[in-house]
């Protein structure tokens, strides 16, 4: 089965462009059972916490450090197919680029 590239949060803008990341939790990908890999990274100033799971909060999880903090999901190491969201703790909307590829 070929893997063809999707983009988090479809509708919100042109493939690539990321996710606005607000002081509470925001969705960044949601639940896909297709999933196989998964890359995050922290295009802003500020720290961003992702979370597998609902609920992201500050200081916890996964810390991606501003400009350029990243994190992957692979699959067959640390598989995850759920919902993932991220905070931030500094003032307005900060970027993260999210890209999802399924099979």
């Amino acid at each position: 089965m070929p893997i063809r590239e999707q983009w988090a949060k479809p509708g919100t803008g042109n493939p690539g462009v990321g996710v606005d990341v607000a002081v509470t939790p925001t969705i960044v990908l949601e639940h896909n059972p297709r999933r196989r890999y998964a890359s995050f990274t922290n295009d802003s100033d500020a720290v961003i916490y992702l979370h597998c799971g609902p609920g992201a909060a500050l200081n916890s999880h996964r810390r991606l450090n501003a400009l350029g903090g990243g994190f992957e999901i692979i699959e067959g190491q640390n598989a995850y197919i759920g919902v993932v969201t991220a905070i931030h703790g500094g003032v307005g909307a900060k970027r993260l680029c999210v890209e999802e590829l399924e099979g």
